[in-house]
């Protein structure tokens, strides 16, 4: 946190963008590690990385996470609650792909 808050004398809001992104989390995925387990190793196998070898063995490792993530949902919470959770973590996602794009 230091780091991003220091990044802020730069002229980056680095620290207050990860901060709303962070408090856009629904407190029932914050709490739960699982959750958090999973959207870590979906952002940290990302194919489309720079440089990056052999993209369509990560990709497929990815999917698989994407899989579990969604599985777990459905445990969790019913039907149709699931599927609205799993695209609304997606989202997040590409929230988080954009935000690391821009900085």
């Amino acid at each position: 946190m230091d780091v991003l808050k220091e990044a802020s004398q730069l002229g980056v809001n680095l620290y207050e963008e990860h901060l709303r992104f962070a408090s856009s989390f629904c407190s029932v995925w914050k709490n739960d590690e699982n959750i958090l387990l999973l959207l870590s190793a979906i952002a940290l196998f990302t194919p489309d990385r720079v440089n990056v070898v052999h993209a369509n063995v990560i990709k497929k490792v990815q999917d698989g996470y994407f899989y579990l993530l969604q599985r777990y949902l459905n445990t969790k919470f019913p039907g149709c609650q699931a599927q609205e959770i799993y695209l609304t973590l997606i989202g997040k996602l590409l929230e988080l792909h954009s935000l690391n794009d821009a900085h």
